[in-house]
C-alpha cells in the first residue's frame, strides 16, 4: 500500500514454530566393526544439513525443497529447524558422503501417542512425522545417521522397444513392519535418457518399481496413504533386491508395469 497511512493497522497470521534435535552419528562397536566404505576420516556431524518439508498429499514425496527450512548442524550434533509454519512435516538429511544414510529418525513422544491409538483400537495412525502448532517449539528430535550406505544406478525402458522417458523409480522397504520407516523410501526422476541413480540407502531389502510421469502430476502423495499406496504397487508389480553395507549396484534395468 504505496503512499498508504497504516498506523494502527493490526497484521495477523500464524506464529511460527521451532523444532530442535539431535544428530547421532553411529560408533564402531568392538563386537561389530562398521562398514569401511571410503578411506576418508570418520564422518562428524557439523557438514550434515537438516530439513523439513511440509506434507502434502496433493505433492510428490520428491517434493521442491528450495524453499523448505534448514538448519546446520554443529559438532556436538545439535541442530535448531526455524519458521516452521503450522502443519505436519517429514524429516530429511543432506549428507556429505555417499556412505551415509539415515537409520532412523524417532519423533517426540512416538511411544506414547502410538500406545493412545492401540488403546483406541487404531490401526493406520502415523507416528512418522513432526506436527507443528502455532508458537511450538518441540524438542526431542533425534537422527541416527548410519555409516555404509549402498547405492543403485540404471536406467528405465518405457517400451519393448527400448525407449525411455521421463519415470519415477521407487525404492520401498520389503521387510515387515517398515510402513512407517519415511526415510527408507527412495525416490528419484529418471534423466532424458532414462538413467537413474539413487544415493545414501541404507542396506536391507527392496522393492523396486519405476512409474511414467504423466502431465508431471505426482505419482502418490507424501502422507500415509499415498506411502500405502506407493508399497501395495510395489510389492504387486516391483522387483525386490536386496541391498548389503557399501554395495553398489549398477547397470539395473527397469520397465514399468502396465496399468
Amino acid at each position: 500500500m504505496k503512499g498508504a497511512d497504516v498506523a494502527g493497522v493490526k497484521l495477523s497470521g500464524p506464529i511460527t514454530g521451532f523444532a530442535k534435535g539431535q544428530i547421532i552419528i553411529e560408533k564402531n562397536p568392538a563386537e561389530k566393526p562398521i562398514p569401511t566404505c571410503t578411506s576418508d576420516p570418520i564422518a562428524t556431524p557439523e557438514n550434515i544439513l537438516m530439513t523439513a518439508h511440509m506434507i502434502n498429499k496433493a505433492q510428490s514425496l520428491e517434493a521442491d525443497y528450495r524453499s523448505t527450512p534448514e538448519a546446520a548442524v554443529d559438532q556436538n550434533g545439535s541442530f535448531t529447524l526455524t519458521t516452521l509454519l503450522p502443519g505436519d512435516y517429514s524429516l530429511d538429511a543432506w549428507l556429505p558422503r555417499d556412505d551415509l544414510f539415515i537409520r532412523s529418525i524417532s519423533y517426540p513422544n512416538d511411544k506414547t501417542l502410538a500406545q493412545a491409538a492401540v488403546s483406541k483400537g487404531s490401526t493406520t495412525a502415523s507416528f512418522d512425522k513432526l506436527t507443528i502448532k502455532s508458537g511450538d517449539t518441540v524438542q526431542g528430535l533425534s537422527i541416527v545417521i548410519g555409516v555404509g550406505a549402498s547405492s543403485v544406478t540404471g536406467m528405465v525402458r518405457t517400451d519393448n522397444n527400448g525407449n525411455s522417458d521421463h519415470a519415477r523409480v521407487f525404492l520401498v522397504p520389503a521387510e515387515a513392519d517398515t510402513a512407517a520407516q519415511t526415510w527408507r523410501y527412495y525416490e528419484t526422476k529418471t534423466d532424458e535418457a532414462g538413467k537413474f541413480t539413487i544415493k545414501h540407502i541404507m542396506p536391507g531389502r527392496y522393492w523396486q518399481i519405476a512409474i511414467p510421469i504423466k502431465d508431471n502430476k505426482p505419482t502418490y502423495g507424501q502422507d500415509i496413504v499415498g506411502r500405502s499406496r506407493l508399497k501395495t504397487d510395489a510389492e504387486r508389480k516391483g522387483v525386490q533386491i536386496s541391498l548389503s553395507s557399501c554395495q553398489k549396484s549398477t547397470d539395473i534395468l527397469l520397465i514399468p508395469p502396465k496399468p
